[in-house]
């Protein structure tokens, strides 16, 4: 089984530094607010400096700056989170924000494996898994349109739009687009 769709809906919420809009959540059921949830791909602003992340026990956390350099204070270090630069820290982790911007976030259960990674490319990209296992897969244009191709489906993604694949199987994705340099971010949920 696979499907591939484009994300047109998503619920946006606010918290105590800014807004974050809520792409995708599963189990399908679960919501973050009761913290029952395996997997939540998010965008959130971070409006407000000096701003405590929402602690998060029991997760993982992937986040990739997309408008500028964000500055995080960990444990009383400040860390430069380079605009498309991923990073990685536990959900229980104390952190603050000392800049404003907008990050994608990718949130997994401790018994998950994950990624969240942006990929520069040149008209076209092939994305294969030769794992028999169900995995869910997050794309992010970031600059241009895309085009992500499947055995049975296609969708177009413009700039700063979502779309999910999601695959109990073998798979082989094709991105292609018209513009010769293009970046994306993409994250992988291996169930």
């Amino acid at each position: 089984m696979e499907n591939l769709y484009k994300l047109d809906e998503y619920k946006e919420t606010s918290w105590s530094g800014g807004k974050t809009r809520e792409y995708f959540i599963y189990p399908v059921d679960s919501t973050y607010k009761d913290r029952d949830f395996k997997i939540r791909f998010s965008e959130a602003s971070v409006d407000i400096t000096g701003t405590d992340f929402t602690k998060l026990p029991g997760y993982k956390r992937y986040l990739i700056p997309i408008t500028n350099t964000l500055i995080l204070n960990m444990k009383g270090n400040k860390i430069p989170i380079k605009k498309y630069t991923a990073f990685y820290f536990d959900g229980s982790d104390d952190i603050v924000s000392e800049s404003t911007g907008h990050d994608l976030n990718l949130m997994l259960s401790e018994d998950l494996v994950g990624k969240l990674e942006v990929v520069k490319f040149y008209n076209e990209l092939l994305i294969k898994d030769d794992i028999k296992k169900s995995k869910i897969l997050f794309f992010y244009s970031l600059e241009n349109s895309v085009q992500i191709i499947s055995k049975k489906k296609s969708v177009t993604l413009d700039k700063n739009e979502v779309a999910v694949f999601i695959s109990d199987d073998k798979f082989e994705l094709k991105i292609s687009a018209e513009k010769e340099e293009n970046k994306i971010v993409w994250g992988k949920v291996t169930l």
